[in-house]
């Protein structure tokens, strides 16, 4: 009877040995100078990372965990960042216009002053998110958690919120002109004129 090879030993190998989503190569380099345009960082642990006015135009960051990590002042435009955990990241000031955000995770992210005009936040959690001043000037949170989310002063101009949750959400003194709010939860939101909305505030605020 001839003898099976053996394969054991091959297949214990591919168990065994680390297998990375991102280039590592890629990832020492914006460790080092700051800056990685462009790069393969998917899937990424940047948890607690000090990227500040890092430059990552373009990157590749989908899958990413990028928990507390600092990134003020950062360049993130036009980055592919779907399903990005940025859970209580600081990225006041930093420029995200074009990124594409889908079912990203920025629960209580500090986005103050940001910029995400044109960005896709489709289906996004940004429950309790600070968003003061921030500018999402036609950006698509279709379906996009945002209760409790602070939008003050936020720049909402041409977005669309079709189906998002506003549940308790500050939009006291935002610009919402031309945005689009089919299906929107609105109930207990502070509207832009200071008013709370009430019960069944859909598509609308209600404050009768």
């Amino acid at each position: 009877m001839p003898k099976l090879p053996i394969i054991l030993p091959v297949v214990l190998l591919f168990i065994i040995s680390p297998v990375f989503a991102f280039d590592q190569e890629q990832l020492s380099i914006l460790f080092k100078t700051n800056s990685c345009s462009g790069c393969d960082l998917l899937e990424s642990d940047l948890e607690n990372a000090k990227l500040k006015g890092a430059v990552l135009k373009q990157a590749l960051l989908s899958g990413s965990s990028m928990r507390w990590s600092y990134l003020w002042s950062a360049d993130l435009e036009k980055a592919i960042m779907e399903k990005v955990n940025l859970s209580w990241a600081n990225l006041k000031h930093a420029n995200l216009k074009g990124a594409f955000l889908r079912k990203a995770v920025l629960h209580q992210a500090n986005l103050e002053r940001v910029q995400l005009n044109g960005a896709n936040l489709i289906e996004a959690d940004l429950q309790r998110a600070s968003l003061i001043n921030a500018s999402l000037e036609g950006a698509n949170l279709m379906g996009a958690d945002l209760r409790w989310a602070d939008l003050s002063g936020a720049n909402l101009n041409r977005i669309n919120l079709q189906n998002a949750r506003l549940e308790k959400a500050n939009l006291e003194g935002s610009n919402i002109n031309q945005s689009y709010l089919e299906g929107a939860q609105l109930d207990g939101a502070i509207w832009t004129n200071g008013l709370i909305c009430g019960r069944n505030s859909v598509g609308s605020c209600n404050t009768e």
